[in-house]
């Protein structure tokens, strides 16, 4: 379950590169309390979180949240010096998002 953030990381490069219309905000859940404009992907987002989090805490936070696996990417961390899979991961989505823009 948490390579399910960093594919919608992935999906959100690509759909930005290859200028899909999609609204990016709907994979998220911070749009559920806005009740007269929210999308239902967000709504279902927040609901299924909500009650998954009544087993496992923070159950979206940890598992489903593509901005705090972002902000994972860039949090400093005590070993620098060397190669981690974080590194690999953002080293895969800049090739992919080379490899898009040369397709354009």
């Amino acid at each position: 379950m948490r390579g399910i953030p960093i594919l919608l990381i992935a999906i959100t490069v690509i759909a930005t590169i290859r200028a899909w219309p999609v609204n990016l905000a709907d994979i998220e859940a911070f749009d559920a309390y806005l009740y007269p404009i929210v999308g239902f992907s967000a709504l279902l987002i927040a609901i299924v979180g909500l009650a998954i989090s009544t087993t496992v805490p923070m159950a979206y936070c940890r598992y489903g949240c593509p901005t705090g696996a972002l902000l994972n990417f860039v949090r400093r961390r005590g070993t620098h010096d060397r190669f981690h899979r974080r590194d690999v991961i953002a080293l895969g989505l800049l090739a992919t998002a080379f490899f898009l823009t040369s397709l354009s």
